[in-house]
C-alpha cells in the first residue's frame, strides 16, 4: 500500500556535528550563500485530487437538496429535479485551488488518513505546517489538470506539476526568484 508522507527533512543534520570550527568570532571566514536558503515541500498530488474530489461530492450532494421539489401527489421531496430556472454548474476546485487551501489549513493532506493513506505519528502530526514560517516552495506533482502556478499570498510559489507520462513537460524554478519555467519534451 501507498502512503503520503511529507517530503521535508525534519532530521537535524548528522554530519554537521562532526566538523568544528574554531573561529566563531571571526568575520572573515564566514560562508554566506549565494541565495538565502529557502524551503521546499512538495507532494505526489494525492492530497490536492482528493481535496477536489471530495469538494465535487460536497456540491452535488448540496445540489441536490437545494434543487429537490415538491411531489404534487404527495407533497414530499423528489431529489434530482431541477427547477425551471436552474444556475449554471457548481463552482469547481481546481487542483491549484486545492493546494492553495492546504497552506490556509496549515496541514498538508488535511482528509488524510480517512481518505488518503497516510502514516500517523504518536507524537506530533509531520503533516501540520507552521503557523508562522511558511515554504518557500510548495508543489503537487502528477496534476491532471496540468501545468498551473501561483504566488500565494506574496509568500509561496505554489505549483501543480503535471504527469511527465502524458505531458512531456519538466517545470524548473528559478531559486533566487521562484520564477517557473516549463520545458516542452518531444514524444
Amino acid at each position: 500500500s501507498t502512503f503520503t508522507t511529507p517530503r521535508v527533512c525534519r532530521t537535524p543534520n548528522p554530519y554537521m556535528s562532526s566538523f568544528s570550527w574554531d573561529h566563531e568570532d571571526d568575520d572573515d571566514d564566514k560562508y554566506e550563500p549565494p541565495h538565502p536558503p529557502i524551503q521546499i515541500i512538495g507532494t505526489d498530488g494525492l492530497n490536492m485530487k482528493d481535496l477536489v474530489k471530495r469538494h465535487e461530492q460536497k456540491i452535488t450532494t448540496q445540489l441536490s437538496k437545494d434543487t429537490a421539489q415538491p411531489n404534487e401527489k404527495d407533497d414530499t421531496r423528489v431529489s434530482g429535479t431541477t427547477p425551471p430556472s436552474s444556475s449554471p454548474p457548481p463552482w469547481r476546485m481546481t487542483e491549484l485551488q486545492a493546494l492553495c487551501h492546504t497552506l490556509e489549513c496549515h496541514h498538508i493532506c488535511p482528509t488524510g488518513p480517512d481518505s488518503v493513506p497516510t502514516v500517523p505519528h504518536e507524537l506530533e502530526d509531520p503533516m501540520v505546517l507552521s503557523t508562522k514560517h511558511h515554504p518557500h516552495l510548495y508543489f503537487g506533482g502528477n496534476a491532471q489538470q496540468g501545468f498551473d502556478t501561483v504566488l500565494w499570498n506574496n509568500q509561496v510559489r505554489v505549483i501543480c506539476v503535471p504527469s511527465f507520462a502524458h505531458t512531456h513537460q519538466v517545470c524548473t524554478v528559478n531559486l533566487q526568484t521562484l520564477e517557473v519555467e516549463v520545458l516542452q519534451f518531444e514524444e
